[in-house]
């Protein structure tokens, strides 16, 4: 299981299959099962894909989170902002969801051309995506613009280093940009 955990540790943030995993030394079930127990232990976070379906997103590939980024670095020695930015969203979304009673789920989504970090479902239906990028790159942006074709019920932010404001999609959606020092303190304004 150690070699698991470790595996995941590196791996923040990215799509996991078990099937693949249990490819490995180890069935599918037990991968499976050791995620199950790394997610109880409070260590791993562990989203499901979002697919509008109720049963689709318990058999699909998960996405993992550590509950604490600086794990992440002190197990693989880097600092990459990026995925750390995007951790540090999910907890404060969890934050979110648990000490203001928020009824939401989070998921992520993902598509063969276009992925979004997180979605809320339920009583706030949001899309979210994280980049620590200066310049907004094309694919935060064509990502929400194609999720909002599909799922034209939820609204769109986009979590940024520092940048702050409104864009507007070519569909005429809009988009928020909120800094992550803001949304991590006022995050129960923006949910």
């Amino acid at each position: 299981m150690w070699e698991l955990a470790n595996f995941l540790a590196e791996n923040i943030g990215r799509e996991i299959s078990t099937r693949r995993l249990g490819n490995t030394s180890l069935s599918h079930q037990t991968v499976n099962n050791y995620l199950d127990c790394l997610g109880n232990s409070f260590l791993f976070l562990i989203l499901k894909k979002f697919t509008g379906k109720t049963l689709e997103k318990y058999s699909l590939p998960r996405k993992v989170y550590l509950i604490d980024p600086a794990i992440y670095v002190n197990l693989t020695g880097r600092e990459e902002l990026g995925r750390m930015m995007e951790n540090a969203t999910l907890i404060e979304l969890l934050r979110v969801k648990h000490y203001y009673f928020r009824p939401f789920d989070i998921y992520y989504y993902k598509e063969k051309d276009y992925e979004v970090d997180f979605v809320l479902s339920g009583a706030v239906n949001e899309a979210i995506q994280v980049t620590y990028d200066q310049e907004l790159r094309e694919r935060e942006i064509k990502a929400l613009e194609k999720f909002s074709e599909r799922f034209k019920e939820f609204g769109l932010k986009i979590i940024t280093w520092d940048r702050e404001g409104v864009e507007e999609l070519r569909n005429g959606k809009k988009v928020s940009l909120i800094p992550l020092w803001k949304f991590l303190l006022y995050s129960y304004k923006y949910v």
